[in-house]
Order: structure tokens, then sequence, then C-alpha cells
């Protein structure tokens, strides 16, 4: 189910996963640019994704989040907060013809 939070609390239990799209970024038509979500609305997508939470065994949360896969330090950073919420994520372009894989952290 993707961004169905009104009916999450009903259909938790015969569905096997929850899409979030536009999560934490999305993609701005009118400025034809990639954007972080405010934090408000961000917090707001949380508290509707408690159902997803309760259930037991918790519901996957899929995180589908847009930015330019040539930006690789602020696609690393989706990656990185989507997963310390414990979402699977994913960042792709605005278009989705393509999935931007996470950055491999090279250490020194």
């Amino acid at each position: 189910m993707n961004r169905g939070y009104a009916l999450l609390a009903d259909v938790a239990d015969v569905i096997d996963a929850v899409v979030a799209e536009s999560f934490m970024t999305t993609y701005d038509s009118g400025t034809r640019a990639y954007q972080w979500v405010e934090p408000q609305l961000i917090e707001q997508q949380r508290k509707l994704l408690e159902p997803a939470r309760k259930r037991s065994p918790p519901l996957p949360v899929l995180s589908l989040d847009y930015w330019d896969p040539a930006d690789t330090d602020t696609i690393r950073q989706i990656y990185q907060r989507e997963r310390e919420l414990g979402h699977s994520p994913y960042v792709a372009t605005i278009l989705l013809d393509r999935l931007v894989e996470e950055p491999v952290v090279t250490k020194r």
C-alpha cells in the first residue's frame, strides 16, 4: 500500500508492507528541484505509520524518496536517516526510471 495512511489501521493485518513515498525528500515540479520534506510533515507521517509499527509482527515500511543521483552525500544521508527510523529505504529519480543505490562509504 502506498501512503494510504488513513486506511492503515483498518488494513494493517491484510497487507504485506506500506510504502512511505516522499517521506523525507521529494521533488518540487514548480521549481524543478529536489528538496527535504518539512520536519513537521515527517513527524506527522511517523504518527500515521504507528499502526504499522504496532502490528505483530511489525509491518515493513518501505520508504521511497527522490533525489539527484549525482548528489551522493545527500543520498547517503537519506538512506542513513531512513534506516535509523527502521524503514527499508529506496531513493529514485523523480521519473522513477532509476533507483539510486546507496553510495558505498570507503574507509581510509
